[in-house]
Formats: C-alpha cells, structure tokens, sequence
C-alpha cells in the first residue's frame, strides 16, 4: 500500500511515499532475521551442574543470559590473542600465576609462539617412556570413551 502525501516538490513526494510504504519481502526477511534465535543444548549432568553453579555463584537469572556473558568473555579473549596479548593470572606483585591456553584460542593467532617450559628427563624416565612406546597399545579407558563419543 503506497499513501501520497501531497508536497510541493516530486523529490520529497517520493522520499515520504518510500518512508511510509509497506516493506517488501526480502525486507520483512531481514526483520524476522533481526528477532532472538532459539538455542538448545544437550549438556553431560556434571555440566549441568556447573552451568547452574556459575550461574548462582554470578547471579545470573537465565541460560540465555549466561550464553551471553560467556560470549562477551570468549569474545574478548580472541580479541586479545588476535592481538598477540596473553591471557593470565596474576599475583597483587604482578607475577603471573597461570596462563590460560585452550586449543581454541591457540588456533586464533598460530602465528605466536606458545609458552616453552623446558624438561629434564632422567635416564629412568626416558627408559621408561622408551617402554611404554614401543609396548603393547593399551585399551582405551572407558572415561575415554565417553569423551570421544560426546564429540
């Protein structure tokens, strides 16, 4: 439905009828777009538990709510490993206390170098790796199992 607002001039004529015409629909599309998405999750019971632990611990009233902030968090933590920055724990004297690295984020700036902690292995550690290695291949265990099988 198109409504005519009379003008003196064509120009503005025009401009009022497309400001007050009715949407077409790829238009009407984008709108719906606009609207909250539905989001379901199937989580272990232990993660459950948690989830609703944080949620009390950070008072906050829903899942979605949640979602959010732990969005915001992971947003801001691939912000900062985009920059080269590192995400740490630090003492009130500034030393760093923990690091967090995740395989994630690791994967979001590869071009930085992860942090090296150098190993001195005695004789007997290596020998025993050297045996575990070339040994018998154990069975999974079941925790195993059940974490291959949730992904």
């Amino acid at each position: 439905m198109l409504l005519t607002v009379k003008c003196a001039s064509d120009k503005v004529r025009k401009l009022s009828q497309a400001v007050l015409r009715k949407p077409q629909k790829e238009e009407r599309k984008e709108r719906v777009s606009m609207r909250n998405v539905k989001f379901q999750a199937d989580l272990a019971p232990t993660d459950d538990i948690v989830l609703n632990s944080l949620m009390e611990t950070l008072e906050v009233r829903s899942k979605a709510d949640f979602l959010a902030k732990a969005m915001e968090l992971m947003n801001w933590a691939v912000k900062e490993k985009k920059r080269g920055h590192r995400i740490v724990t630090i003492d009130d004297q500034g030393d760093v206390i923990r690091e967090l690295i995740t395989p994630e984020l690791e994967r979001v700036a590869p071009e930085f170098e992860l942090p090296y902690e150098p190993t001195t292995w005695t004789l007997q550690e290596v020998q025993s790796f050297g045996d575990k290695a070339s040994g018998e291949k154990s069975k999974p265990t079941s925790h195993l199992v059940r974490a291959m099988n949730r992904r």
